[in-house]
This record gives C-alpha cells, sequence and structure tokens, in this order.
C-alpha cells in the first residue's frame, strides 16, 4: 500500500512592495517548509505577520506558477514555490504654501514637488520620501516648515533652502510651507539706495561749485 510522505519539501517566497509601488524579482524572505504530498494549504495561513505593518504594508495575494490562487496543494516532486505578496498603502501627500502678514500681502515664493512646475500634490507608498522644491521670489526666505498632521519626517533647512527631502511618509500629510520678508536684505537694500543718494548730491554740489567758480572767471575776462 502507497503511503503519501509525511515530509514532502515546498518553498514559501515572500514579496514586499517596494517604496516605488514594485515588486522585486527577488523575494523579500524565503522559507523552507515540509508537509503531506497532496496535503492542501490555504495561503493565508502562510502570512509571515512579522512583515506586515499596521496601516502600512498587508498582504495582498498568492500566486502558484504565476495564477492567483488562494490554496495550494503539495506535490510528490518537492517542486511546488507558492509566492505571497504584500502591498504597501498609499497617501496623498500637498504641499500649502503662504507668506508672513510681513510680506505686506506679496506672494514669498512657491514649492513643488517636480522641479520646474506647480505640482502641489502626488501620491506615494508607506515610508517613501518626496524631495520638495522651492522658488524664492527676491528679498524672500523660507520662515517655517511645518507637518500638518505629524505623518512625516521634516528635515532641518536653512531660510535658503532651495531642496529638501521629506521622508518616513505614514499617512495622508499636508506641508505647511512659509516665507518671510528678508529683514537684512531690505537694510541692506535701503543702505544702498541711500549710499547712492548721497554720492549723487555730492557730485551734483561739486558741479554747482564747478559752475560758480566758471561764472566768475568769465566775469573778469
Amino acid at each position: 500500500m502507497w503511503l503519501a510522505s509525511t515530509d514532502t519539501e515546498y518553498k514559501v517566497e515572500h514579496y514586499v512592495m517596494n517604496v516605488h509601488g514594485e515588486y522585486e524579482s527577488t523575494p523579500t524572505k524565503t522559507q523552507n517548509a515540509s508537509g503531506t504530498t497532496n496535503e492542501e494549504i490555504i495561503l493565508i495561513d502562510l502570512v509571515d505577520s512579522s512583515l506586515e505593518i499596521i496601516n502600512g504594508i498587508t498582504y495582498s495575494y498568492g500566486q502558484v506558477n504565476g495564477v492567483t490562487v488562494q490554496k495550494a496543494q503539495i506535490v510528490a516532486s518537492g517542486d511546488l514555490v507558492i509566492k505571497l505578496y504584500y502591498e504597501r498603502k498609499n497617501f496623498t501627500i500637498s504641499v500649502n504654501v503662504t507668506t508672513s502678514s510681513e510680506g505686506n500681502g506679496n506672494n514669498g515664493g512657491s514649492a513643488s514637488f517636480a522641479n520646474d512646475s506647480t505640482i502641489q500634490t502626488i501620491t506615494v507608498y508607506y515610508d517613501a520620501q518626496v524631495k520638495v522644491y522651492l522658488t524664492y521670489n527676491e528679498g524672500y526666505k523660507l520662515n517655517s516648515l511645518q507637518s500638518k498632521n505629524n505623518q512625516a519626517n521634516i528635515p532641518s533647512y536653512e531660510d535658503n533652502s532651495e531642496e529638501l527631502i521629506i521622508s518616513q511618509i505614514q499617512g495622508n500629510e499636508i506641508i505647511n510651507i512659509e516665507f518671510i520678508k528678508n529683514q537684512i536684505d531690505g537694510k541692506v537694500n535701503e543702505r544702498t539706495s541711500l549710499t547712492s543718494a548721497i554720492k549723487i548730491w555730492k557730485l551734483n554740489l561739486q558741479k554747482f561749485k564747478y559752475l560758480i567758480i566758471l561764472n566768475k572767471i568769465l566775469k573778469d575776462i
């Protein structure tokens, strides 16, 4: 009488979607297992909970030989390969640009997710990072950078930073960016304007004195 082997091998490959929404050809984790030949396996029972993250990464579907299935049967040859796929949740991230009231109603600059564009809202995957490009109008600088929902990591920055890396995105997020009038530049500009005015006044004074002397010489002739 033929008895089914109780230690027939099979393989389970786990694939976790990357932050770009794609699956790599190499599995994230591989497990070698064994069971009874012709035994039916429920794929969801093979899910590795250590790869799942609440509100971030969750089991999606399984395949055998490229076909999506919910269960599989252990074959005597030991060639069964079960592939389990885990997907990342996607979120919306936006930039909200304002200018401090000290800007006197003027627009201090702009921000977008692509260089030389006006894209201010994009969809990203859990734990991804994105680059924000800043453009400044003359006389303005960056005043503040804040995460509205605390679902992303906000980097340190300079008041003239042109690129910002927003990372560890774990939920829908709005990045509040505020520009402010550069008071230091304003004082420098005022000083420069005053200096120029004094130089022009002195030059005109010299011209006036020269005309007086010339006029006196002409009278004496």
